[in-house]
């Protein structure tokens, strides 16, 4: 009956393969006593990479991609160019704007494919932000690191833009998080740095010029 069949890591279910016409295929996913759990309804499920439970499918009509989550519910439609998981425990996917295509280099930390606009979901469905930005990253306690071409700014989960896209980049530092900034005309500084802590985003930041990241990093626990 199938062409196909092998397990899911982690669970009593497999992907059951069949050959359609041509080359049309349609997969769907069975107990180990053959049972039904996902019907024939996708060209292509396929665990994803690095989220153990996670699943990719395909719609057979428009190729599109969505995601299933590890009790093989949909998590996100089949409306995007490709899907993949930001937050497990938070429950964010970041998603790719159908209409765009390139060459991957994704991670979790980094979700960045050449010519591809990026957005957010949450576990519900709910879009956080459209497929308008070239790289997100997520930082922790519902905020999103976004990037549009060499600026960087952070998104929270309401869609609100937190700190303004002005950032030469964020990173993290333990659970502190640090928006630097290159020198320009409007600067002084060889260094900036905008340390601060998710708990409390906006009121926490704090602007410290001419310190190295050791020294920076003192300065702010200091205060």
């Amino acid at each position: 009956e199938y062409i196909d069949l092998h397990f899911i890591d982690g669970a009593d279910a497999l992907i059951a393969r069949k050959h359609l016409d041509g080359r049309r295929y349609a997969d769907r996913i069975i107990d180990v006593h053959g049972n039904t759990l996902v019907p024939f309804q996708y060209t292509h499920i396929d665990p994803l990479s690095g989220h153990k439970g996670y699943l990719t499918v395909e719609d057979p009509s428009t190729y599109l991609q969505g995601l299933l989550g590890p009790d093989f519910s949909l998590v996100v439609p089949t409306k995007y160019y490709t899907v993949d998981v930001l937050s497990e425990e938070d429950g964010y996917y970041a998603v790719a704007d159908p209409g765009k295509a390139g060459t991957a280099s994704d991670s979790l930390w980094n979700m960045f494919r050449k010519g591809e606009k990026w957005g957010v979901l949450d576990r519900n469905g709910r879009e956080i932000f459209p497929c308008v930005y070239d790289s997100i990253r997520y930082l922790k306690d519902g905020y999103f690191a976004v990037q549009q071409g060499a600026d960087t700014g952070v998104m929270n989960s309401q869609g609100q833009m937190v700190l303004p896209m002005e950032y030469a980049g964020i990173s993290r530092h333990r659970d502190t998080f640090i928006a630097t900034k290159y020198k320009s005309e409007e600067y002084s500084a060889d260094d900036i740095f905008l340390i601060y802590g998710t708990d409390n985003l906006v009121q926490d930041v704090k602007a410290i010029y001419h310190k190295k990241f050791d020294e920076a990093l003192k300065v702010y626990n200091e205060n």
